[in-house]
C-alpha cells in the first residue's frame, strides 16, 4: 500500500516498485489491481520481467480466463519487447511454479517460432513427474529427444524424473524401458535410479526382476555397488511376499559387501519371520536390536507381541511370559499398547488372568481410543464383571 500511494503521488515510479506491486497483486489474487500496474508500468517506459510476465499469465489461468492473458503476450510482440528465445524461456519458469497448462501453451509457441530449448522440455516433464502424471511426463521426454538435434539432449535428472513418476504407479516394465534408454545415452544408472526401480518391483510384486536387477548390479562392474537403500527395497519385496528365506540370503550378500544392516533391516526380517511362524528366528533378531539399543519401531514391538500372543502350539503360560517380556520393553520406551490390547486380552483369557487383562483395558481407555468390537466381544465371552464395567463407562458403551 505505501509502495502505491508514493506511485500516486509521484505519477511516476521505477521498475523495482511496479515489479513488487505487480507481484504482490498477483499473490492476492487481485487481477483488476494486476492489470492497471501492468498498465501504469508500460505507460511509464518500463517492460515486465519474463518471471513477472508468466506470473501474471498464470495469474489469468487460474481464474479461467487464458485469453484475456494472452492478450499480454499480443501488447509484449507489439512493443517488440519478446526476443525468440523468450517464449522457451517463459516456459521454463512456468513449468517451474507448476502450471503445466501454461507451460505447455508457452512450449507451443516457442516451437511456432522454432526456438525450442532443452531446459524448457525439461521443465515440462518435471513438472508432470512431480504430480505423478507419467503418462505426460514420459510423453515430454519423447519430444525432448526428438530434438536432441536442435537441443540439449536429455540429462540423468530428466530419466530419473520420469523413472520416479512411473515406478509410483508400479510400472515395472516401462521403468526398465527408461532406464535401458538412459544407459543407451552413455549414463550409468545410480543406487537412487535403482532404488526406485525396486520400489516399482515392490509395487507390481515383480519378484523375478527385482533379484535380476539386483544381480546384474553385483556382477556389473562399470556400476557403483547397491547401498543400503537399494537393499532394503528388495527386502520389502520379500516382507511383504513372506520369503524369510530369501531374505535371509540377501541380508548375507548385504554382509559381504560391507553394508551395515540398519533397524528397518532387522525390522523387516522380524516381521517376516513372524508371518512364517518362527518365532526363535524372529525373538533372536528382536534380542540383537535389544542388545544393541537400536531404535525399534512401535510396529515391530506390536508384531513381536501378536506374534506370541497368537502363536499356534504354544501353552497359554508361555505366551503369556514371551508377551509380557516385550510388553515390558514398550513400557520402557513409553510405547503406546493399543495395536496390540486385543492380543494382550485374548492371552490373559487364555490364562484366566483378570487383573493383567484388566490393567491393559484400563490403559487403553485412558489413552482415549475406542474398544473395538473384536475386544469387546472377548470381554463379554470371558465375563470378568470388573471388565465389564469398562465396557460401560462413556464412550464405551
Amino acid at each position: 500500500k505505501l509502495l502505491e500511494d508514493n506511485l500516486d503521488s509521484d505519477g511516476g515510479g521505477d521498475e523495482t516498485s511496479f515489479t513488487l506491486l505487480i507481484n504482490s497483486f498477483v499473490t492476492d489474487g487481485n487481477l483488476p489491481k494486476t492489470e492497471h500496474m501492468m498498465i501504469w508500468m508500460l505507460k511509464s517506459g518500463y517492460l515486465p520481467s519474463l518471471q513477472t510476465l508468466v506470473s501474471v499469465l498464470s495469474m489469468y489461468s487460474q481464474k479461467g480466463q487464458v485469453k484475456q492473458g494472452d492478450k499480454w503476450i499480443e501488447a509484449m510482440l507489439k512493443l517488440g519487447a519478446l526476443d525468440k528465445s523468450d517464449p522457451a524461456a517463459m516456459a521454463v519458469e512456468a513449468g517451474n511454479i507448476g502450471d503445466i497448462p501454461l507451460a505447455e501453451r508457452l512450449a507451443e509457441l516457442a516451437r511456432s517460432w522454432g526456438s525450442v530449448s532443452g531446459d524448457m522440455y525439461s521443465s515440462i516433464l518435471r513438472a508432470h513427474a512431480m504430480v505423478l502424471n507419467h503418462e505426460s511426463a514420459e510423453r515430454w521426454m519423447a519430444r525432448y529427444q526428438q530434438a536432441s538435434g536442435e537441443t540439449a539432449s536429455p540429462s540423468p535428472d530428466d530419466f530419473a524424473f520420469v523413472i520416479v513418476a512411473c515406478a509410483h504407479h508400479g510400472l515395472t516394465n516401462r521403468c526398465a524401458r527408461w532406464i535401458s534408454q538412459m544407459k543407451q545415452e552413455g549414463f550409468a544408472p545410480d543406487n537412487r535410479i535403482y532404488e526406485v526401480f525396486l520400489s516399482s518391483c515392490v509395487q507390481s510384486g515383480d519378484m523375478r526382476k527385482a533379484e535380476r536387477c539386483m544381480r546384474d548390479l553385483l556382477d556389473t562392474e562399470d556400476v557403483s555397488s547397491p547401498d543400503l537403500g537399494v537393499f532394503e527395497q528388495l527386502l520389502r519385496l520379500y516382507r511383504s511376499k513372506g520369503f524369510s528365506d530369501r531374505m535371509e540370503s540377501w541380508v548375507e550378500e548385504m554382509q559381504k559387501h560391507g553394508i551395515q544392516h540398519s533397524p528397518s533391516t532387522y525390522a523387516s526380517m522380524i516381521e517376516s519371520y513372524a508371518a512364517d511362524g518362527n518365532l526363535e528366528k524372529m525373538d533372536a533378531h528382536a534380542a540383537h536390536m535389544l542388545e544393541a539399543k537400536m531404535d525399534i519401531p512401535s510396529e515391530t514391538f506390536s508384531v513381536l507381541v501378536r506374534a506370541w500372543a497368537n502363536a499356534k502350539g504354544a501353552p497359554p503360560a508361555e505366551k503369556l511370559k514371551k508377551t509380557d517380556y516385550y510388553v515390558d520393553h514398550m513400557v520402557a520406551r513409553n510405547e503406546s499398547l493399543d495395536e496390540c490390547i486385543h492380543d494382550l486380552v485374548g492371552v490373559c483369557y487364555h490364562c484366566k488372568d483378570e487383573e493383567k487383562a484388566y490393567k491393559y483395558v484400563t490403559a487403553l481407555v485412558a489413552s482415549g481410543a475406542p474398544i473395538d468390537r473384536k475386544l469387546r466381544h472377548t470381554i463379554n465371552t470371558w465375563g470378568p464383571e470388573k471388565l465389564k464395567v469398562l465396557l460401560k463407562q462413556p464412550g464405551n458403551a
